[in-house]
């Protein structure tokens, strides 16, 4: 907290929010949304938070062969023909890929975290949306 206050202190955006007089009570009280949210997340059971929204999905990640796999080693290499394949890590396999996971040529399966950042957070072949296609 005291961390939060020598920084909002210090950047002149928080100059006009903060008076002389009381900063620390102002911040705290512009913080009580993040108490908040903190709070309410760790209400949230375990069973809720291992309950899957896409029936069928993956129970998890699974590594079945070493990394990169020989089936996307060779497609590095076909890839490498056309363009730089060097910053290349694994080739996705967007039939296999599901929910919250993204399979591989080799059929290793990985949590993707950051949902190829951001640009499908619905999940892999999501039913609901399949549906209504």
């Amino acid at each position: 907290m005291a961390f939060l206050c020598r920084t909002a202190l210090r950047q002149q955006s928080f100059r006009p929010f903060l008076s002389h007089s009381q900063p620390l009570r102002r911040l705290a009280s512009a913080t009580k949304p993040l108490k908040a949210t903190a709070a309410a997340i760790q209400e949230v059971s375990h069973d809720d938070a291992s309950t899957s929204f896409f029936p069928g999905e993956y129970p998890g990640p699974s590594l079945k062969t070493s990394l990169p796999g020989p089936q996307t080693k060779s497609a590095m290499l076909e890839l490498h023909q056309v363009f730089d394949t060097r910053s290349l890590n694994m080739v996705a396999d967007y039939r296999k890929s599901f929910g919250n996971y993204i399979a591989d040529l080799d059929g290793n399966v990985y949590l993707d975290v950051y949902a190829q950042i951001a640009s499908i957070p619905l999940g892999y072949n999501n039913p609901h949306l399949a549906e209504i296609s």
